[in-house]
C-alpha cells in the first residue's frame, strides 16, 4: 500500500465511507486492517461487511496477526464483522431505513 493511500485513510472523518480499487485480496485486506486499525485507534466503532462470510475469517486473521485483539474489541461494540446478509440485505432485501 502505498504511502499516499495511507495518508488519505488517515483524513477519512467519522462517517465517511471509501471504495477502494483493488488488484488482489491481499491490497484489499492490507487497505481494510490499516483503516480498521486508524478508526479502533480513533476511538471510533468500525463495522466491516462482506459479501462472502468466510472472508470474515481471513479479516479476523489480518487483524490479530497486525495486533489487533479482535475479540476485545468485538466485546466492546467497537468492531463488527458482517455478512450482506446480516447487514444491508436482512430479511433478503435492501431497505435503506432499516440501515
Amino acid at each position: 500500500m502505498t504511502t499516499e493511500l495511507k495518508s488519505q485513510i488517515k483524513r477519512l472523518k467519522q462517517g465517511d465511507h471509501i471504495c477502494l480499487i483493488y488488484e488482489t485480496p491481499v491490497e484489499q485486506l492490507a487497505v481494510v486492517v490499516t483503516f480498521i486499525i486508524d478508526g479502533l485507534t480513533r476511538g471510533d466503532r468500525c463495522d466491516y461487511i462482506v459479501d462472502d462470510p468466510a472472508n470474515i475469517e481471513e479479516v479476523v486473521q489480518a487483524l490479530t496477526a497486525a495486533g489487533v485483539h479482535v475479540v476485545q474489541e468485538q466485546q466492546r461494540g467497537a468492531l463488527r464483522l458482517m455478512n450482506s446478509k446480516d447487514s444491508y440485505l436482512r430479511g433478503g432485501e435492501f431497505v435503506p431505513e432499516t440501515m
